[in-house]
């Protein structure tokens, strides 16, 4: 609580939070993380890697309350050793990335209520990326109220389809600012990766702050969103979106 995560620098994965948990049996359950700010750091802002995770891990309760989440300065670049990896890319960074490469996971929630994302030139794009498995039962990604200020003519979200069925991701009460740059792209991207497909993504109640130099034609693109072509037979659907 009222705690400040900053300047993480110089070894992998360089985030503000990482949660990383290194076998099937381990426990990330009883957390909660409240009115606090991360920022500047040189990896991503919050980070779950959730690989080793399956169905019968213990089941995930995560709670972030009132956080602030600030991107890195400046972008990574080869003379900085503080943010370059020694395999010769810079390293991935977003505001926010949940990610599990695993066919499954356990039940519970990983919930952001309240939260604010400041993008910067030193992000990846999208600020929030999210690409984990789905059952009935698997642990579900949930924002409520969640402000994203872009710096970028990128989405401000992603979700990945990575797994066979992917997707448990639902928003509500979103604002996207995008005052900063004229003819952006779609808000949102949510589609199908091959044979790999998105369900049950929920993004509702959506208000998009565009630039004073977006065309009537721009405008239009940026209240947009990127879905496949099955997307409401799979549960994945964008409502009530209002652009100004």
């Amino acid at each position: 609580k009222d705690s400040v995560f900053s300047n993480t620098k110089g070894t992998a994965p360089m985030a503000g939070i990482d949660f990383e948990p290194n076998e099937p049996r381990n426990s990330l359950s009883g957390i909660e993380i409240r009115s606090c700010r991360v920022v500047r750091n040189a990896g991503a802002g919050v980070q779950f890697a959730l690989h080793a995770f399956t169905e019968k891990s213990p089941s995930v309760d995560i709670l972030f309350n009132q956080t602030l989440i600030v991107g890195p300065s400046s972008p990574c670049v080869k003379s900085d050793p503080d943010c370059f990896l020694t395999k010769g890319t810079s390293y991935y960074r977003w505001g926010i990335l949940v990610e599990a490469w695993s066919p499954t996971l356990p039940t519970g929630s990983i919930r952001f209520i309240n939260t604010t994302v400041v993008d910067t030139h030193g992000w990846s794009s999208p600020p929030v990326w999210i690409e984990k498995p789905t059952t009935p039962t698997a642990l579900t990604v949930e924002f409520t109220d969640l402000t994203v200020n872009m710096s970028s003519k990128g989405p401000a979200m992603t979700v990945s389809a990575v797994e066979p069925r992917s997707g448990g991701v639902s928003a509500t009460g979103v604002v996207i600012n995008r005052q900063c740059c004229a003819g952006g792209g779609p808000f949102l991207v949510a589609k199908d990766n091959g044979k790999n497909q998105l369900v049950n993504v929920a993004v509702r109640d959506v208000r998009v702050a565009l630039s004073s130099s977006d065309t009537k034609s721009q405008a239009a693109v940026e209240c947009s969103s990127s879905l496949a072509s099955d997307a409401a037979q799979n549960g994945v659907t964008v409502t009530n979106v209002t652009c100004g």
